[in-house]
C-alpha cells in the first residue's frame, strides 16, 4: 500500500472538474481540447495518477460528451423548423391556412432581427 498525501482544495477542484466534463457537454466543450485548462488539467492528474498526461487526456476526452452542445444558430434553426410546423398547424384552425403562414413569416421574421448567434 502506498501513502499518498491527502486530498488538497486543488484536487478536489481537479477532480470536480473532470467529473462535470464527464457529466455535462457544455462544460466538456468550454474546456476541452485544445484549452490551456484541459492541458493543466491532464497534467494534474497525470501527476496524480502517475501516468502520462497524453494518456490521460486521451482516455478523458473519449468519455466527454461535448458533441451534446448544441450552438445558437443550431437551437435556432431546430426552432425555427418547430415553429413553422407546429404553429401552422394550431393557428389554421382558427385562420385561414394562407393567413397562418403569414403570421408565421412575420414571427420569424422578427424572431431573425433579434440576437440569436
Amino acid at each position: 500500500m502506498t501513502d499518498k498525501a491527502p486530498f488538497t482544495d486543488a484536487d478536489r477542484l481537479v477532480f470536480h472538474l473532470v467529473r462535470r466534463m464527464l457529466a455535462d457537454g457544455r462544460v466538456a466543450y468550454f474546456f476541452g481540447p485544445p484549452s490551456e485548462m484541459f492541458r493543466l488539467l491532464t497534467v494534474a492528474l497525470a501527476v496524480h495518477e502517475g501516468r502520462p498526461a497524453e494518456d490521460i487526456g486521451r482516455d478523458l476526452w473519449a468519455r466527454c460528451r461535448p458533441e451534446t452542445v448544441r450552438t445558437a444558430r443550431e437551437t435556432w434553426m431546430g426552432l425555427e423548423a418547430h415553429i413553422d410546423r407546429e404553429t401552422v398547424g394550431y393557428l389554421d384552425e382558427y385562420v385561414s391556412p394562407e393567413a397562418a403562414r403569414e403570421i408565421v413569416n412575420r414571427a420569424l421574421l422578427a424572431l431573425e432581427a433579434t440576437d440569436h448567434g
